[in-house]
């Protein structure tokens, strides 16, 4: 369904949602790594929508406001390793 699709079943506008997580080089991308193998295998309706990993440049710090100013989407969901 592309951004702003029409919905088939239930007659309703699908808004485009896109995942957005940490992946800070070392342990922390390997958990954004399988966190987004887990999501594409069992995330269900969810399965196949973009998953973002914003790797912070140097010492850097990247907040949601830096995601949301790099995403393009009507809906922009935060994975937190810690929620």
């Amino acid at each position: 369904m592309g951004k702003n699709g029409v919905d088939g079943h239930s007659g309703g506008v699908v808004q485009q949602v896109t995942f957005v997580t940490m992946a800070v080089p070392g342990p922390v991308a390997l958990q954004a790594l399988l966190l987004a193998r887990s999501m594409r295998e069992f995330g269900g309706t969810a399965a196949m929508e973009p998953i973002w990993a914003l790797v912070p440049d140097g010492g850097s710090r990247l907040s949601r406001a830096d995601a949301e100013a790099r995403v393009d989407t009507d809906l922009l969901v935060w994975l937190d390793r810690d929620s």
